[in-house]
């Protein structure tokens, strides 16, 4: 019988078994139980670079597990000297350290044991070590740290928006300059970021980055310029210092997750009426309605949006008819159903008679 089962079968006849014994509790141990980590704590803090090196690997290798990095945090003082040894001259050490720090941020309660003990302003030095992937384990860490608000808030508190903002032009490796780009969008959703940032030169270096040849660049900074815009001080500044027109040319770029972005900031732009003068007396209105029949739903959803604000405008209500019967069909079909209410007030705005 038991060759004509299939495996889930097979699992269910023995466990329904009179004569069935469970398995044994898993009693699987370390090599010293409890006290590994604290002997290899104790070797990496006192002995010589070889043989710290070997615990420092073994360290990385161990912490893939997140069982494993609470055993080692609950049992020895590795969090301390792995801080430590971030400052450490030899460069293999530190950047092993650094890995080891990035491992621990990601799970929540390696977070929690570094805010507790206040060292974000350690892991922030690492942005600008010369090593490129320590200070890639600095951004890594960073990330993982802001993956929740309260530790967006913690690490906001320890002033990193500024070193930010600075290592836009100071970051010369594109893929370090996009982990910056992504953390400065997190801190940007903190508290009163979105008016600190105004008093630094992060909108002119955002702006300056749109013309990048790195799409992922182009994206990100779009997206910042859309977070600062989200706040009526920010929206001003942004379309003062000329970003208006900037934004309206990755509107043609090739690469969809850009244009979603450069929609999304216009669309914020756009409530302040010299958005709305800027991309009407600069035609860009044609544009906007070509996106409408876009075969992204997001940019198709943007563009409703962006049309709805242009169409305030009394020269763009007037062009906006060219594109009534589009947002006819996405307020009456079922598959633009969470386009339909943007659709409908778009629509309202266009036939609007005063």
């Amino acid at each position: 019988m038991e060759f004509n089962l299939r495996n889930e079968q097979m699992i269910a006849y023995h466990r329904n078994r009179e004569d069935y014994e469970p398995q044994p509790e898993d009693c699987l141990q370390f090599a010293y139980g409890d006290r590994r980590y604290v002997k290899m704590t104790n070797q990496i803090f006192a002995s010589d670079d070889v043989l710290k090196l070997k615990n420092l690997e073994e360290i990385n290798e161990d912490f893939h597990r997140g069982d494993f990095i609470t055993l080692a945090l609950l049992s020895s003082d590795i969090l301390d000297v792995l801080m430590s040894h971030l400052s450490n001259p030899h460069e293999r050490i530190r950047e092993l350290s650094s890995s080891a720090i990035v491992l621990i941020s990601s799970i929540k309660f390696g977070r929690d044991k570094i805010m507790e003990k206040f060292y974000v302003p350690t892991i922030m030095k690492l942005l600008n070590d010369q090593v490129v992937n320590i200070r890639k384990n600095g951004y890594l860490s960073l990330l993982n740290m802001t993956e929740f608000q309260q530790g967006v808030d913690h690490v906001y508190a320890q002033g990193i928006l500024v070193p930010l903002v600075n290592k836009l032009v100071e970051e010369s490796v594109e893929d370090l300059l996009t982990l910056d780009l992504q953390l400065l969008e997190k801190i940007l959703y903190c508290g009163d970021a979105q008016v600190e940032i105004l008093k630094t030169q992060a909108i002119k270096r955002l702006t300056q980055l749109l013309k990048r040849s790195n799409f992922k660049l182009r994206s990100l900074a779009c997206k910042n310029l859309a977070c600062i815009s989200y706040d009526a001080n920010g929206k001003l500044d942004v379309i003062n210092q000329g970003c208006v027109l900037e934004l309206c040319e990755r509107l043609l770029d090739d690469h969809n997750e850009v244009i979603t972005n450069a929609t999304m900031a216009l669309a914020s732009l756009a409530q302040h009426n010299e958005c709305k003068f800027q991309m009407m007396d600069n035609n860009k209105l044609d544009i906007v309605i070509q996106l409408l029949s876009h075969n992204d739903h997001q940019i198709k959803l943007n563009s409703v949006q962006l049309v709805t604000s242009l169409a305030e405008h009394p020269k763009g209500r007037k062009e906006c008819y060219k594109c009534l019967p589009t947002l006819q069909n996405f307020s009456t079909d079922p598959q633009y159903e969470y386009i339909s209410p943007y659709a409908i007030q778009a629509i309202e705005v266009i036939k609007w008679e005063p």
